[in-house]
C-alpha cells in the first residue's frame, strides 16, 4: 500500500496544534469579560503572519482576540456557521467559511462581517467574502463604434463592480495611456451574466475593456472599427469530406465566405458562425488537391494567418492512391446512411459485435504506408506525431489499443486510445483529429532518417479487458506525419 503525503498539510496540522495547545487548559465556558477581535489571519503555516480582511469561501480562518473562550454563535454575513469546540481558545477562534454561504455580491443587504456571540456579549469584526471572479465571454456591437453607441458583454460572475474602464492599446498591444471609465452601466436580467453601456467620449480606437471587481477582474479586447478577421486554430488541418469542422479566431463578423487552399469559396450560406463571432462551422465539399491554407474573409477584410492545411505531401496512407490495407481490417465508403456516414475517397475500418472479455487482436487495422520526403531527414522523431482522423461508432468501453509502427512488433505501446485533439475526448458518431508522438510507437529512431528506414507497415490492434463489449466499430483515414 503506498502512503501519500502532503507536507503542506501535515504542517498546517503542526501549526494549528501550536495555536490551540497552549491554551488547551482553558475552560471554554469561562465567561471572561466581553469578547474582542482583534485580527483574522490563515492558518496556514507558510503565511502565519498575514492578517487580511477578506476571503473566498472554503478558507479557513483564524480569528484572534480575547475573551473568546466562551464562544456560543459565530455569525458570517449575519449567517450562523458551524464552528467546532475543540478548536476554541480564550483567544483564539478557528473556523471554516462555508462553499454555501449567501454572499454580499448577490445579496448587498448582508453584513460583511465576522461576529462572535458569547454569554458576555458580542464582537464584531470587517470581512469580505468574495464571490467569485469575473469572466468576460464576449462583447456585443454594431459596427464602427461611436461615442454613446452601446456595448453589451457577456460572461458571467459580473459581482461588486468597482469600476469598467476602456484602457487603450496600441498595434503591439501596449498600453497607450488612453483609458476612461464606463460611468454608467447596466445589469441586463437578474444572473450577474451581462452587463450594458455606452461608449464614452475619449474612448481609444482600439483597447480592452477592463471590469474590476472586488473579487479579481477581467477582460477583453475591443475595437472601435471592424477589425480584419484572425485565425486562431483549425479543429482539424485534413478534415475528412462532408464532415463538420470549424475555425476558431476574432472578429468572424458579416462573413462573407471561406477559401480553401486558392482552389474555391465556401461562401455565406454554407457557413455557421457562432453568435460569439469567434467561431466557423463549415463543410468541404471536395477534396483540395494541393496543401495550403484558409482564408476567411468578413466584413474587416481577409485574415492574414498563415496556417498550414491540408497537407497532402504529409500522409503517409489514405486507402486511395498513398497506402494501402494490409491483412487487418476492411475498406469502406461512406453511403450517407450508415457510419461513418462520410469518407474521404476511401477509409478502413473494422466492424465487430460482440466481443467477449478478456481478448486480444479481435479487430484490427493494418495498413501499409509509404514514407514521404516532405520532412527533413534530420527532423528529431521527438518534434513529430502521426496524426489521423478516426472515427469511433460505439463507446470502446475496455477496448483500448495496441499500436505497431514501421514493423516494430518488439515495442508496441499498449492501452492507447484515440482521442480528438481538441476535446481530449473520445468522440461518438463523429470524425475526429487524434496524434499520437512519433517517439511513442517508433522507440529506436532518433531522426526523421531512421522513421524512413523502417518497415512499411503501421497497425492499430484492439485487445479488451474485463468486460465484454456488444459493438465495436472504428475507421481510420489521411494517415500523416507532420510536425507537433
Amino acid at each position: 500500500m503506498k502512503i501519500h503525503i502532503n507536507i503542506k498539510t501535515i504542517l498546517a496540522g503542526l501549526f494549528l496544534l501550536m495555536l490551540v495547545l497552549p491554551f488547551a487548559s482553558c475552560d471554554n465556558d469561562d465567561d471572561g469579560g466581553l469578547p474582542v477581535i482583534h485580527q483574522v489571519r490563515t492558518t496556514d503555516p507558510e503565511l502565519k503572519d498575514s492578517t487580511f480582511v477578506k476571503a473566498n469561501p472554503g478558507q479557513m480562518l483564524l480569528i484572534e482576540g480575547e475573551n473568546l473562550g466562551g464562544v456560543r454563535k459565530i455569525y458570517i454575513n449575519n449567517q450562523d456557521v458551524f464552528f467546532n469546540p475543540n478548536y476554541v481558545t480564550s483567544q483564539t477562534i478557528i473556523v471554516v467559511i462555508p462553499d454555501e454561504l449567501e454572499l454580499t455580491g448577490e445579496n448587498p443587504e448582508l453584513p460583511k462581517e465576522i461576529r462572535v456571540e458569547t454569554k458576555a456579549g458580542s464582537a464584531s469584526y470587517t470581512f469580505h467574502v468574495l464571490s467569485p471572479a469575473p469572466v468576460i465571454n464576449r462583447l456585443q456591437v454594431e459596427y464602427p463604434v461611436n461615442p454613446g453607441d452601446r456595448m453589451v458583454i457577456y460572461g458571467e460572475n459580473f459581482y461588486e463592480i468597482e469600476k469598467i474602464m476602456l484602457e487603450g492599446r496600441d498595434e503591439e498591444g501596449e498600453p497607450t495611456g488612453v483609458d476612461v471609465e464606463v460611468s454608467q452601466y447596466t445589469y441586463v436580467g437578474a444572473n450577474y451574466k451581462t452587463i450594458l453601456f455606452a461608449l464614452p467620449q475619449g474612448a481609444a480606437d482600439n483597447g480592452e475593456i477592463v471590469m474590476y471587481c472586488a473579487a479579481d477582474k477581467a477582460s477583453i479586447p475591443y475595437a472601435r472599427f471592424v477589425q480584419p478577421p484572425a485565425i486562431t486554430s483549425l479543429s482539424s488541418d485534413m478534415p475528412i469530406i462532408g464532415a463538420e469542422f470549424f475555425i476558431t479566431g476574432d472578429y468572424f463578423i458579416d462573413v462573407k465566405k471561406v477559401n480553401i487552399n486558392g482552389e474555391y469559396d465556401i461562401l455565406a450560406e454554407n457557413l455557421r458562425v457562432a453568435e460569439t463571432k469567434d467561431t466557423i462551422y463549415l463543410k468541404l465539399p471536395t477534396e483540395p488537391t494541393k496543401s495550403g491554407k484558409i482564408t476567411v474573409t468578413a466584413a474587416g477584410g481577409d485574415s492574414k494567418e498563415n496556417k498550414s492545411f491540408y497537407p497532402i505531401e504529409y500522409v503517409i496512407a489514405n486507402y486511395d492512391d498513398v497506402g494501402s490495407l494490409s491483412w487487418a481490417g476492411s475498406i469502406f465508403e461512406g453511403d450517407g446512411e450508415k457510419a461513418p456516414y462520410t469518407t474521404t475517397g476511401k477509409a478502413a475500418g473494422v466492424i465487430e459485435s460482440n466481443v467477449s472479455a478478456p481478448n486480444w487482436w479481435f479487430g484490427n487495422v493494418l495498413s501499409n504506408i509509404q514514407f514521404r520526403d516532405a520532412i527533413a531527414d534530420s527532423t528529431p522523431v521527438s518534434d513529430l506525431v502521426v496524426r489521423y482522423e478516426c472515427f469511433v461508432s460505439y463507446p470502446l468501453q475496455t477496448i483500448s489499443f495496441q499500436v505497431m509502427f514501421g514493423g516494430d512488433w518488439d515495442n508496441m505501446p499498449s492501452n492507447y486510445v484515440p482521442k480528438s485533439i481538441v476535446t481530449g475526448e473520445t468522440e461518438i458518431g463523429k470524425w475526429m483529429t487524434c496524434q499520437i508522438p512519433l517517439s511513442m510507437i517508433a522507440v529506436n529512431a532518433t531522426t526523421y532518417s531512421d522513421i524512413k528506414a523502417m518497415g512499411t507497415e503501421m497497425g492499430f490492434f484492439a485487445k479488451n479487458g474485463d468486460e465484454a463489449v456488444a459493438q465495436y466499430e472504428v475507421y481510420f483515414d489521411n494517415l500523416r506525419i507532420v510536425k507537433k
